[in-house]
């Protein structure tokens, strides 16, 4: 499978709203709390050990149900993206519920994360998954290279 590889250089300041409904919620796991929805244990207590307990999470909760809506993960440099630098960041597994699909949490999401990591931000979307696609270029991620996940899973831009 091919994937595309983006990186957050030189963004314009984007206005992307969120509404009054939602809230947004940067969550840093321990060992006792990995994550906040339902999810592996064991993935994310692995991704605690090979992170070195240095990823987040940031959620989209609707604040009349407490539902979460999206959530996406962030990743420091590992031995997956050897094309990262050391202080870089990777937004990693996102993910909206389908009830919530449409309502720009994606976009929304990762120009949090972009504000936040300036020019230090990564993401790679599948080469088949438009809407993906849509939602980081909406951001003002710019495509940086074209690449392949190797058999032993890491991600080499050509």
């Amino acid at each position: 499978m091919n994937y595309f590889f983006y990186k957050n250089i030189g963004l314009e300041e984007r206005k992307l709203e969120l509404s009054d409904e939602f809230c947004i919620v940067w969550f840093k796991p321990t060992l006792k709390k990995l994550m906040l929805h339902s999810a592996s244990k064991l993935r994310y207590f692995f991704w605690y050990l090979i992170t070195l307990g240095q990823f987040e999470i940031i959620y989209v909760k609707e604040l009349k149900t407490n539902i979460i809506c999206h959530y996406s993960h962030i990743f420091p440099k590992t031995l997956q993206y050897p094309f990262m630098s050391k202080d870089e960041k990777h937004i990693i597994n996102c993910h909206t519920n389908s009830k919530f699909r449409g309502k720009g949490f994606f976009p929304f999401v990762i120009n949090q994360v972009s504000k936040k990591y300036s020019n230090k931000c990564w993401i790679i979307s599948a080469e088949d998954n438009l809407s993906s696609q849509h939602g980081i270029l909406k951001t003002g991620f710019k495509m940086v290279g074209r690449g392949k996940k190797t058999i032993t899973k890491q991600y080499i831009i050509d």
